[in-house]
């Protein structure tokens, strides 16, 4: 949580200075790299480095996310975008696909697996 903490401190004056689409595909990028990362083992100490740097990611996605989507949004679907419940619908799935797997490494690949097409929408 101090890693999301950072990353929302962060990512607002990053996506101020560098823009927005830079700095949330930067963020995609983090999460995926750190994950990756996380998924072999190493020692607790790197592991606890890894999860600060994706909490890091985390938390630059989750704050510049919303004004990207609402700059391509038209002025009627603002308000229902911004009022979507979507960080506990996120949250919900991830605590459900983490039952299902039952093993932390392969949380690290799904993660993985899951947002690295979202690199591809650069263009």
């Amino acid at each position: 949580m101090a890693g999301v903490f950072a990353g929302g401190l962060i990512s607002g004056q990053a996506a101020d200075t560098f823009g927005r689409k830079p700095t949330f595909f930067l963020s995609v990028l983090v999460v995926v790299a750190f994950n990756l990362a996380g998924y072999f083992p190493m020692g607790w100490q790197a592991y606890a480095a890894m999860r600060f740097l994706i909490g890091l990611g985390m938390g630059s996605y989750l704050t510049v996310q919303y004004s990207l989507m609402l700059e391509f949004a038209t002025v009627r679907w603002r308000p229902p975008i911004v009022a979507a419940p979507s960080w506990p619908v996120e949250a919900s799935l991830f605590a459900l696909v983490a039952w299902a797997l039952h093993d932390w490494q392969k949380m690290h690949l799904a993660i993985v697996i899951a947002m690295a097409p979202y690199l591809l929408a650069w263009w």
